[in-house]
C-alpha cells in the first residue's frame, strides 16, 4: 500500500475519484458529503480475505486539488 503513495503524478486535480481502503468519515475532511459507496471488495470464490468487504467510494468536487491532500492521505497500514 506504501508504494502507491510514492506513485503520484506530477498534477493531480480531478474532479472525481474511486477511493478504497479509507473509511467514510475520513475521507468527508477532504470531499464534504459528496461520497457515494459503489460497492464493497469481494471475489466470486468466497474468500474473506483481508480487502474482503472493504467498500468502494465515488467522490466528487474535493475541497481541495489531490496534490495538495496526497500528504495526508500516506497510509502505513
Amino acid at each position: 500500500e506504501l508504494t502507491f503513495y510514492y506513485w503520484a503524478p506530477q498534477a493531480m486535480a480531478p474532479a472525481t475519484l474511486i477511493v478504497v481502503g479509507f473509511p467514510k468519515d475520513y475521507l468527508s475532511s477532504f470531499f464534504g458529503d459528496d461520497i457515494q459507496q459503489a460497492g464493497t471488495i469481494g471475489n466470486t470464490f468466497g474468500i474473506h480475505n483481508e480487502e474482503f468487504g472493504t467498500p468502494i467510494w465515488i467522490v466528487r468536487n474535493p475541497r481541495r486539488t489531490l496534490g495538495q491532500a496526497w500528504p495526508k492521505l500516506k497510509s502505513l497500514d
